[in-house]
């Protein structure tokens, strides 16, 4: 499989993307027609960060420009009603351009977008 090698990394605290005030992921790379939002959480995630990917998602779904946008719960550990949300989600996004997916460390994460979506982070 070739990877896409250029992806640009956009924090989104800094970024015209979304306005200051609205929940929002914590940062996205753009690989081509591909998009990767990120939510870090250092420890247990709650169902606010699943909100916040999910606000991120849509506003990157207005734009159009992606084949395929693949939300990301970076975390150690999740809450019980978290695991649920993202079951449901993942399930939804079967056949979607959207897909929800959780990593539990940096290294699981380059190999979750390596081995799925062939992409290179």
């Amino acid at each position: 499989m070739n990877y896409t090698k250029r992806c640009k990394k956009e924090n989104l605290d800094a970024s015209p993307l979304m306005s200051p005030n609205e929940p929002r992921a914590d940062y996205v790379y753009f690989c081509g027609d591909i998009a990767v939002v990120v939510e870090e959480v250092n420890g247990r995630s709650r169902l606010k960060d699943v909100y916040k990917l999910e606000n991120t998602v849509k506003r990157l779904l207005d734009r159009g420009r992606y084949r395929t946008i693949v939300a990301v719960l970076h975390h150690k550990k999740a809450d019980t009603a978290v695991v649920k949300e993202l079951a449901k989600r993942k399930q939804e996004s079967k056949r979607k351009p959207v897909k929800y997916e959780t990593a539990t460390c940096d290294e699981g994460l380059k190999q979750l977008l390596r081995g799925r979506y062939g992409v290179e982070i």
